[in-house]
């Protein structure tokens, strides 16, 4: 799915049916597990962690707002099952080969209950091996808890210990890892930096057109916010000029600690910032000198003493961004 989990804390306790029940969340997904002999488990999503599944699979990010409360439905199982088994099936490899593997392994997902009241008499009167976990959905953005529930003793029969000494196998290649440092090293990141946010009624965005001019707050060039794939935030940046150029001068926000650092990126017109359009944004001193003439001189465009146009919200084609002169841009700001 993409999606970032981490989980902050977990526990482990042995109780009976009455003491599950009674820790199970209320408007979230109670899923039911079989497994060995016919042995029943269960998978609980708080509203907070189901509403984070089911954002990231059907929009592709999760959003900052919780949204309203609801009673999980047979759609929402739907999209979970295959979550809720790959997580068993991996829960149940970290313990092939030991004893645990009796009560862990062999569950997969069945079926789900919209509340609280048939799980008494679905689920069998025993004790259960009961896992409180606690997540962070990416990186904050949303938290939530998971309940994991299975018979306490094992019916089913210990796992094979994976062989890991098979031929061909990453762990038999002694360069391997430090192979694929070097090709993940290489690769390259896409990094968006977000000058403003704000909201508009669909009304309002309909009817925006060529020269329409939304304001940006002067405060917004010392907070702009750096983001990376699946917009995870990396951190706060201060927008300024080096050499000529548009920079971002990282570290604003606990990142970029090894110095300052000159990011480029496509940009499309900024206007305003309290005042008339203008152009010249404060020198970030102590950039590290990355040829700017010298990228002029290959094809980026010299926008002169006229600036950057004013495009207008209705402009959505990037813009390559060119030496700009001393004497055109923005204000000075006094930023540090």
């Amino acid at each position: 799915m993409g999606l970032a989990v981490s989980a902050t804390s977990s526990s482990e306790r042995i109780a009976s049916l009455p003491d599950l029940l009674e820790r199970l969340p209320e408007n979230g997904l109670l899923a039911v597990l079989e497994g060995p002999e016919d042995g029943q488990g269960l998978m609980a999503f708080d509203f907070n962690a189901l509403s984070a599944v089911i954002e990231k699979q059907m929009t592709g990010a999760v959003g900052t707002s919780l949204p309203p409360a609801r009673r999980a439905t047979r759609t929402d199982a739907a999209l979970v099952a295959d979550l809720i088994d790959a997580v068993l099936q991996r829960f149940e490899a970290t313990l092939a080969g030991r004893e645990e593997s009796r009560w862990a392994s062999g569950f997969g997902y069945s079926s789900h209950v919209e509340d609280l009241r048939p799980l008494g008499l679905l689920l069998e009167e025993i004790d259960y091996r009961i896992f409180g976990i606690s997540l962070d959905f990416e990186m904050g953005t949303r938290t939530g808890d998971i309940i994991l529930a299975l018979p306490a003793e094992g019916r089913g029969a210990v796992l094979a210990a994976p062989d890991l000494a098979e031929p061909g196998d990453a762990i038999s290649d002694p360069n391997w890892s430090s192979g694929l440092q070097v090709r993940v090293f290489e690769g390259e990141v896409r990094l968006d930096a977000v000058l403003h946010k704000f909201h508009l009624p669909i009304s309002a965005i309909s009817e925006l057109k060529p020269g329409d001019e939304i304001p940006i707050p002067v405060s917004a060039i010392d907070n702009v916010r750096l983001s990376g794939a699946e917009r995870i935030p990396l951190g706060r940046c201060r927008l300024g000029s080096s050499q000529g150029f548009r920079a971002l001068r990282l570290g604003a926000d606990g990142i970029g600690t090894a110095g300052p650092t000159l990011v480029h990126a496509a940009a499309t017109d900024i206007t305003g910032f309290g005042g008339p359009a203008s152009n010249d944004l404060p020198e970030l001193p102590g950039l590290p000198d990355i040829g700017g003439a010298g990228m002029a001189e290959e094809g980026l465009p010299d926008l002169g003493g006229g600036g950057l146009p004013d495009i207008g919200i209705g402009m959505a084609q990037p813009m390559a961004i060119g030496a700009i002169g001393e004497e055109d841009g923005l204000p000075d700001i006094g930023l540090g």
